[in-house]
């Protein structure tokens, strides 16, 4: 016999029985907190990245299902950004804005005061080219309207800004306005 026969032996049937119901908690114990706890975990942590990948796979398959509609508009913006660059004149023809912005607001009925092109800044990707032109003129309320007129009907593409009508003077049944304005002219760049 043993030495742990023996000292089994010695025990009394209640702490051998208490023995048989120790033995397997602690081993229900062991099996939990060693295997059991550790493992959970890991399928936890995979059990989560499976639902984000999920999800990453249904973002994509949307957005694969949108891919040819997304296409399509693509190719219609194309179009439409040829069609308006189009329109926009050469920066050869643009370097002539100030002159008929001049003669535009003279035929207007506007004295031209100053006509003064400024530094020329390229648009995003190259598309375009602004150049502000700074004008000072004088003259009334019906001439200005009929310059900005003239102005809109231009097929160049021109936007007024930072319009400065200061106080007038009356001469005879004439009111001369000093007015100041900035007409942006807009120029093909060439683009990427």
């Amino acid at each position: 016999m043993s030495a742990i026969e023996d000292k089994l032996k010695k025990l009394t049937p209640k702490q051998q029985t208490l023995l048989l119901l120790i033995i397997p908690v602690v081993m229900v114990s062991l099996f939990v907190y060693l295997v059991y706890m550790p493992e959970s975990k890991i399928i936890s942590e995979l059990k989560a990245e499976i639902q984000k990948n999920q999800s990453g796979i249904s973002k994509s398959q949307l957005m694969e299902s949108k891919l040819p509609e997304l296409k399509a508009e693509n190719v219609t913006l194309q179009q439409e950004l040829k069609l308006a660059t189009d329109k926009l004149p050469s920066p050869t023809e643009g370097a002539g804005a100030p002159d008929s912005i001049k003669k535009t607001a003279k035929d207007s009925g506007l004295t031209v005061k100053s006509v003064q092109a400024g530094a020329s800044v390229t648009g995003p990707d190259g598309l375009y080219i602004v150049t502000p032109v700074n004008v000072q003129v004088e003259g009334g309320y019906h001439d200005l309207g009929k310059f900005m007129e003239k102005l809109d009907n231009m097929t160049r593409m021109l936007a007024v800004s930072e319009l400065d009508i200061s106080s007038g003077k009356v001469s005879g049944i004439r009111m001369d306005l000093p007015i100041k304005f900035t007409v942006l002219a807009y120029t093909s760049g060439g683009g990427k």
